[in-house]
């Protein structure tokens, strides 16, 4: 972790330019300054270097202050990422979307370890999905939902939506507030394909499935959202089987809303996703029904009206809902302050009904 004295300084830097400073008019020479202390609250969410509480307020001051994260040229999706490992700035060229390989996972409680399991709950079984797919590193945050908002003239949905900092998860929407994104997404993402070039490895297989058409943006189904979230193990939480109230914003962890996205690094899933457990339920693409999963039973009808399922758990929730594999089910149209949504890119084939 940076030097506690450096981490610190950041911190109170930050609110004394966002409390004390007209950010509308930094002048040319001063901008350095500003860019420095936002780049060191990046690094401070991203290294964990302070407590919850503080980094809760790092990630405000930071979207105040620009997050350098996202880039609003493309929708305000992450071009770059702090990298601790590395202690080095590191571009993302998939603009967030972090690649699921194909392959078997474990899916659903396991009453043996996990003692937090209701006796509805459905039990663990092996789920083959057999194609990679790309999981949004963050949730959709509150600068995105606006870029689609203005960029599509978009009408129906909740004011509230917007009043949270930027850098923060969108909430207060529907199931079909969600949809309508994705469609959005897709579009924007595949307008983007034809400007990438010069691309290798899995950055060039991301670009290739948009262009190609074979691939679209979604929501996860909940077996995608699943794997992602706890990779092949059969583990509890994004991080392993204990609970801890500094790798999720949960009711324990005390903090009453929402947070910026990346907020709680130590929570990463294996494959480095965020943000899985706690901070805003996420709408996935799924109906409600029994275990074992089957894809082809009708569970990812897009067409009906049903109840849909939301994962993750939110800020207003606890450790049991936070587990990966507790399934909360509502109404598509109902919007609550805690419903937001992350979005994936899969292959039509597994999307259509």
């Amino acid at each position: 972790a940076p030097p506690p004295e450096d981490v610190w300084g950041a911190f109170l830097a930050g609110q004394v330019l966002v409390e004390n400073v007209d950010l509308r008019r930094v002048s040319p020479r001063n901008r350095p300054k500003r860019d420095r202390v936002r780049e060191w609250l990046a690094v401070i969410l991203a290294s964990n270097a302070l407590p919850a509480v503080e980094r809760a307020a790092a990630g405000d001051a930071l979207a105040a202050l620009g997050d350098p994260r996202f880039d609003p040229e493309r929708g305000y999706l992450p071009t770059r990422r702090w990298d601790p490992e590395r202690r080095a700035w590191v571009d993302e060229p998939t603009l967030g979307f972090v690649r699921i390989p194909a392959g078997p996972f474990r899916m659903g409680s396991d009453p043996q370890k996990d003692r937090m399991a209701f006796d509805d709950e459905q039990p663990q079984h092996e789920v083959d999905l057999p194609y990679d797919y790309w999981m949004a590193r963050y949730p959709v945050t509150v600068a995105q939902w606006r870029a689609f908002v203005e960029a599509a003239g978009y009408k129906d949905f909740d004011p509230n939506s917007l009043r949270d900092p930027d850098n923060r998860p969108v909430r207060w929407v529907t199931w079909y507030n969600a949809m309508a994104y994705c469609a959005w997404l897709n579009d924007r993402l595949k307008d983007l394909s034809r400007q990438v070039s010069s691309l290798s490895g899995e950055a060039a297989a991301f670009w290739e499935a948009i262009a190609s058409g074979w691939y679209r943006v979604l929501l996860p189904s909940e077996a995608e959202w699943e794997k992602a979230a706890r990779g092949t193990d059969g583990r509890m939480y994004p991080w392993g089987d204990e609970f801890d109230p500094d790798k999720a914003n949960t009711m324990e962890t005390g903090l009453g809303t929402t947070t910026a996205v990346g907020a709680f690094p130590r929570g990463a899933s294996p494959y480095g996703v965020l943000d899985l457990s706690g901070n805003v339920w996420e709408w996935t693409r799924s109906i409600p029904k029994d275990y074992p999963y089957d894809p082809a039973d009708g569970r990812e009808d897009l067409r009906l009206g049903n109840f849909r399922i939301l994962r993750g758990d939110s800020f207003w929730g606890t450790r049991g809902n936070a587990r990966v594999s507790y399934r909360y089910e509502n109404r598509p149209h109902n919007r609550r302050a805690g419903f937001g949504f992350r979005v994936v890119v899969v292959p039509v084939s597994v999307s259509e009904p």
